[in-house]
């Protein structure tokens, strides 16, 4: 009866917590579009870290609503083969095919059922390493809530907890892809603890199975769990002679070797992938990383010291100084390799906490709760901030009549024509409509340095007809909107290449031409 209470007082703490963060992640999305003034159209969304990225998965998500499973870019007006990427929003438009919801609806409700899969595997980890209920439940809310010093520092430096996607679990919340794939993380690093701990084969196949999965999701991630396996396991073999954890870098990187056999060559091949796989991302400077882990940062060092250092807290250790360290190198990908680097940071914090209290005679209880608090200051920050957002963010709200024409588009026209616009309104059009776009998104638009050098040159009206038309038939374009972004980089009061079009729709500020050439 007592186990029984037990488990339903952790349930329910568990779902407060998961309530109470995800107010705080899809609240403002909520307030922005109930406070949405009457000239304004409202995108669906009042994102903290990158908008674009949230208006491309719901383009996918429209995407697996009118076709399949297997991902067809909506940011590139070719056809292109469908490859097995973005499984998880493509599935979610299955899901929601029969209702009348909005991609980027979905997209933020899909966020809230992966956080609660995030949330309770993440609490399964912890019973793993966190023995006692009372560490467990400060850490769960220190892992979702809490960040570092970023809006001490905000706007004049930008700090890693609201500069960096995936530094703490806030991109998580908002991201389901990003949460789904954080879980299998932790549940195959536990799975994989336990298996050798409590020597279960049973237990590291499921840990495999997890960490295959994985894989689908970011692939890089085989490098930190690598780096994890790879040093803790030679600790392992120094102190027990045994190769286990040795063995089960192995499993992963046969693994990993499977997967890009059978999977990631065929991605890597793939002109819809060309740009995720060549970007060049830098990790933040090592001060701003520190000021990211903020009051966190002085807690994990006093873990170092820690008079009980036993397996486990080597584990976070190692993790954590690993983690961190790849995170700087020259791959190109070195700044996504932080995803997942928050878990072992708040468990050597709580851990360095206890070491503080022991040593300096400090309340324990009392030290927590207020790390706790000063620590969630960075989440309530980006949540008043997104609230409180100028009207006038282009992100957040269009034009009422630039809105009415992506509405038009959403109605009207056959599924997958091309539309060309500036690169701000390509990235909004297909995660509301099922129109395609020349340029939208810079990592997922094929060559999307050679496509905005064209854009650019359309509506700054250099090109001649023959280009024109030449550039029509090219870029498969159907139709071409024509509003005030557009005709800012135009500097042109007509649009170029109007002998080519028909309107379709014209507004005071906003027109939306049809292509019309022979042999279109």
């Amino acid at each position: 009866m007592k186990e029984k209470i037990k488990i339903s007082k952790n349930f329910l703490f568990v779902s407060a917590v998961l309530v109470f963060v995800n107010l705080l992640t899809h609240g403002p999305d909520v307030i922005r579009a109930v406070n949405r003034p009457e000239d304004k159209w409202y995108g669906g969304q009042a994102s903290w870290f990158d908008p674009w990225d949230v208006n491309f998965y719901s383009s996918v998500i429209g995407f697996g609503r009118r076709d399949g499973l297997l991902f067809k870019n909506p940011y590139d007006t070719q056809i292109v083969p469908g490859i097995p990427a973005y499984t998880l929003y493509t599935f979610a438009g299955k899901v929601t095919a029969s209702l009348n919801l909005d991609n980027v609806l979905v997209f933020h409700l899909w966020a809230i059922v992966a956080s609660v899969l995030l949330a309770y595997v993440t609490w399964w980890f912890l019973k793993i390493f966190l023995k006692e209920g009372g560490e467990r439940r400060a850490t769960l809310i220190l892992l979702f809530l809490s960040g570092g010093l970023g809006w001490l520092f905000f706007p004049g430096r930008l700090a890693a907890d609201i500069g960096q996607p995936g530094f703490t679990f806030a991109n998580a919340l908002q991201r389901p892809h990003e949460a789904v794939s954080l879980a299998l993380m932790l549940a195959g690093l536990g799975n994989f603890w336990q298996g050798v701990i409590f020597q279960k084969i049973r237990t590291v196949f499921w840990g495999g199975v997890w960490f295959f999965l994985m894989l689908f999701f970011h692939p890089y991630n085989a490098l930190s769990a690598g780096v994890i396996l790879g040093l803790f396991g030679f600790y392992w073999w120094l102190k027990t002679n045994s190769l286990d954890f040795l063995k089960i870098l192995m499993l992963v990187v046969g693994e990993v070797a499977i997967y890009f056999l059978f999977v990631g060559k065929s991605l890597f091949a793939s002109p819809t992938f060309a740009g995720v796989i060549s970007q060049n991302q830098f990790s933040p400077a090592i001060l701003d990383s520190i000021l990211g882990w903020g009051i966190l940062f002085p807690l994990i060092l006093a873990a170092f010291f820690s008079q009980e250092r036993g397996d486990q807290l080597v584990f976070f250790l190692v993790w954590f100084v690993g983690g961190w360290l790849i995170t700087y190198l020259p791959v190109g990908f070195q700044r996504s390799l932080v995803r997942g680097l928050w878990v072992p940071a708040v468990i050597l914090a709580i851990s360095g906490a206890r070491e503080i209290a022991r040593r300096l005679k400090w309340d324990y209880l009392l030290l927590i709760s207020f790390v706790i608090l000063f620590s969630s200051f960075s989440a309530f920050f980006m949540t008043l901030k997104r609230i409180a957002e100028s009207p006038e963010n282009r992100w957040i709200y269009l034009t009422k009549e630039e809105g009415e024409i992506v509405d038009y588009l959403k109605t009207h026209g056959e599924a997958r024509e091309g539309v060309l616009a500036s690169y701000r309104i390509a990235n909004i059009l297909p995660a509301h409509t099922d129109k395609k776009v020349y340029l939208g998104h810079s990592l997922e638009s094929p060559r999307a340095e050679e496509r905005t050098e064209e854009v650019y040159s359309f509506f700054a009206g250099r090109m001649t007809n023959d280009e024109t038309a030449a550039f029509f038939k090219k870029a498969n374009i159907t139709y071409v909107f024509w509003g005030p972004e557009e005709r800012t980089i135009a500097g042109l009061a007509a649009v170029p290449g109007k002998s080519f079009m028909e309107t379709v729709v014209e507004k005071e500020t906003v027109s939306l031409y049809k292509i019309k050439l022979e042999g279109k």
